[in-house]
């Protein structure tokens, strides 16, 4: 069931009064952004954790402005009541009539055409530079966990998929597969090449010249149904040992949920294509035009 729980907001500029008047959208002050939501979602913009974001600069650089003035931006719910594609018409129709600063037609800081939510922005290469900094070395989660997670410690160590999943994970990427592969018809520089190879040069596997069958460190008893299914309810839900411990809570609709991959499970979502867009510095997004979702640090 559809529930009509949206709505339209607009964030203007209190430095600068009169009477704006786009069509049919009339202000006391000139706006500079229109975004659409439901719960708390009008006030993220202002969030500390929002203005170190570099994603929209125009944005942040505007509401600092007017911070560093004194004043706090004025923020007015344009529209309530909406169902979710009334929100996205309304949104759009507005920053169209309104128009675009990076676009030259008018003064909102929406680097997109509002509806479309993050697909439409297209990443600069200084952008995706920044991001890939961010990432890299000492700023990444992983960085020095190595040996938590290798070999044994690996909490794959020994195991193998099913066919059935395996199938089930290669009909949730047929949309990578073939000439929709971000490296189709692509090929690695002899420069990157020679980096893949210093890098692997001198280690060898763990598993070099091992087979399932002559490895001792693999458990080739056959297992029953009953057992694999005890096995999985053990290491389930808040009976798995890292149940919890990530360093970000996610919320779904706005919603705080206990774990983003048993809801993806739940809900027959791709993990992976769920998560994907937080790797590229995102912190919010709407997956599929139904769930919005967003994460953020704990404690935030």
């Amino acid at each position: 069931m559809k529930i009509n729980n949206y709505y339209v907001y607009v964030y203007l500029d209190p430095r600068k009064p009169g009477s704006f008047k786009y069509k049919e959208f009339v202000f006391d002050y000139e706006p500079f952004y229109i975004g659409k939501g439901k719960f708390n979602r009008i006030t993220y913009h202002i969030r500390q954790s929002t203005l170190d974001n570099d994603y929209n600069k125009i944005k942040n650089n505007k509401i600092k402005e007017i911070i560093h003035d004194k004043l706090k931006p004025i923020i007015i719910k344009y529209k309530s009541n909406l169902f979710e594609n009334e929100a996205y018409n309304l949104e759009s129709k507005m920053v169209k009539t309104i128009g675009r600063v990076d676009k030259k037609t008018g003064p909102l800081t929406n680097l997109t055409g509002g509806g479309a939510g993050a697909t439409e922005y297209i990443y600069t290469e200084q952008l995706r530079q920044k991001m890939s900094k961010r990432n890299r070395g000492k700023n990444n989660p992983n960085f020095g966990n190595g040996d938590k997670i290798r070999g044994e410690k690996n909490i794959w160590y020994g195991k193998h998929l099913s066919p059935e999943i395996c199938d089930k994970i290669s009909k949730n990427h047929a949309d990578v597969k073939g000439k929709k592969h971000p490296m189709f018809g692509k090929h690695h520089t002899e420069e990157s090449r020679n980096k893949m190879s210093k890098a692997k040069m001198g280690h060898i596997p763990w598993n070099k010249g091992l087979t399932k069958e002559t490895d001792s460190r693999i458990d080739n008893s056959p297992k029953t149904e009953n057992f694999k299914k005890i096995m999985s309810q053990k290491n389930s839900g808040k009976n798995n040992k890292m149940y919890g411990k990530g360093k970000y809570d996610y919320y779904i609709n706005g919603i705080k949920i206990e774990s983003l991959l048993y809801f993806c499970k739940e809900n027959n979502l791709n993990y992976n294509g769920v998560t994907s867009i937080f790797r590229r510095g995102l912190s919010e997004y709407l997956y599929k035009k139904k769930w919005f979702i967003q994460r953020r640090l704990k404690n935030e």
